[in-house]
């Protein structure tokens, strides 16, 4: 699935628990590779990627840590799978800022509060076609 999926917080004021999310998903994803750049012209500058097993993905966060790109997914159980990365992700964000799902066209949002519903964000993938 390489449709491009974003988590974006909209608040100025926080930002992607980086530190946290780097140690948790070795544990939860293990194989996952991290890369890190240094230029200044990149938007997003570091990726997790996993491609040994399922499920396998690539994520960027951008230089300001306020948007994370779901570049690619893939696994067995698609939707169901893609859901579960989504809520795990949203747990690095600030619990009390407003985080928000949205697709590669920026034309549909879902507000991703952290007791969102694994339910909720698969009817939202299957109405936006990812």
């Amino acid at each position: 699935m390489s449709v491009i999926s974003f988590l974006h917080l909209r608040e100025t004021d926080g930002k992607f628990d980086i530190r946290t999310f780097g140690e948790e998903i070795a544990k939860q994803y293990p194989g996952t590779e991290t890369e890190q750049r240094q230029s200044k012209s990149l938007a997003y500058d570091i990726t997790w990627s996993r491609y040994a097993d399922c499920p396998q993905f690539e994520l960027r966060l951008d230089q300001t840590r306020r948007t994370l790109a779901v570049e690619y997914f893939n696994s067995n159980d698609r939707i169901r799978d893609y859901a579960n990365l989504i809520l795990w992700i949203r747990q690095y964000f600030p619990k009390e800022q407003e985080v928000v799902l949205v697709d590669e066209n920026n034309e549909e949002t879902m507000p991703l509060s952290p007791e969102a519903a694994t339910g909720d964000i698969e009817a939202w993938i299957l109405r936006v076609g990812i």
